[in-house]
């Protein structure tokens, strides 16, 4: 079944509530605030790239754990915001933070949002105006620390179990892109990987790993945190060129 234009369907709602029932039970610190994250489609994404990141460093939806409200009122939530749009696009708040400097998350500034811009510019110049839109986003975790940072231990493992990695063998059934980029680096990336049954061709470098996964194109990259993104987006563009059949 393929997601709506701009959402992911009911079935995907349902899986990802059981994601937080999980993750409401790993042995997190409780008074921790979390962050929930629900997957973006922009509003020209037309199956040619999904962006696969780690997890948010800040995001919108604020998780008190222990404050009453059930994972399927969490999810309901996580779902308006990862269907609310800027512009028009789910994708727009990302153009609409390019280039702020304003004191807020200027988006010109994420070497994350960097290297996808020169990914997707390099092989598509005619989308220079409106790259973010061209895309779908997701994360490996759906929970993070609501003030930044990558989950802790309890709740990561929470996260790479089946619940997570069934959320993004989901994804991918439903957004059904052409081309994966995981910014994520291969350790990270595995257990999904072992969830989509695929076998990657492992490799050191900015590029750590390629594979297909029958006419889908997979490239797993280092986070470009601290490296070049001009760098590390070359060395994307490199590999799925060198994947296309």
């Amino acid at each position: 079944m393929r997601a709506e234009p701009g959402g992911l369907s009911d079935d995907y709602a349902r899986a990802y509530v059981r994601q937080l029932d999980e993750v409401a039970v790993a042995r997190v610190r409780r008074s921790r605030p979390l962050a929930l994250f629900w997957p973006k489609v922009g509003r020209l994404y037309d199956g040619d790239l999904l962006v696969i990141g780690r997890a948010v460093n800040g995001w919108i939806d604020r998780w008190e754990p222990g404050d009453g409200r059930t994972p399927a009122e969490l999810a309901d939530i996580a779902r308006h915001t990862g269907q609310g749009t800027v512009n028009g696009c789910s994708m727009g708040w990302v153009l609409d933070r390019w280039g702020q400097r304003d004191g807020g998350y200027d988006t010109a500034g994420s070497q994350f949002w960097q290297t996808v811009r020169r990914v997707l510019v390099a092989q598509n110049p005619a989308w220079a105006d409106n790259w973010a839109s061209r895309v779908a986003w997701t994360n490996l975790a759906k929970v993070a620390p609501y003030d930044g940072a990558n989950p802790p231990s309890g709740m990561l493992k929470a996260q790479r179990g089946s619940a997570g990695t069934d959320l993004i063998v989901r994804e991918i059934a439903e957004l059904a892109p052409h081309r994966i980029l995981a910014l994520t680096n291969r350790w990270w990336f595995a257990p999904f990987a072992a969830a989509l049954d695929v076998d990657l061709e492992e490799r050191e470098g900015l590029v750590e790993a390629v594979g297909r996964r029958g006419e889908q194109r997979i490239v797993v990259a280092v986070h470009p945190m601290t490296r070049s993104p001009q760098a590390v987006a070359d060395a994307i563009v490199a590999a799925f060129e060198e994947t296309t059949p």
